[in-house]
């Protein structure tokens, strides 16, 4: 689960980079489609990573709960 939040961390950094070329692209009016699919593939990363992390949540939380009783 440990890894789960540094791979979270790590992809949001990755994306939040990738967000400010893209901004400085566009006002320069020069946005490249690889950026763009680079950045589209970060979310879709990010995404799974986050679900992930909430499916091991629920187990867990399902673990101490069956604990406690």
């Amino acid at each position: 689960m440990r890894r789960l939040r540094v791979d979270v961390i790590l992809l949001g950094r990755q994306r939040l980079l990738l967000e400010r070329i893209l901004d400085k692209q566009s006002q320069s009016g020069r946005v490249r489609s690889q950026d763009t699919q680079l950045l589209e593939g970060l979310e879709n990363m990010l995404s799974d990573t986050i679900d992930s992390l909430i499916r091991d949540g629920e187990v867990i939380l399902k673990q101490s709960q069956r604990r406690m009783q």
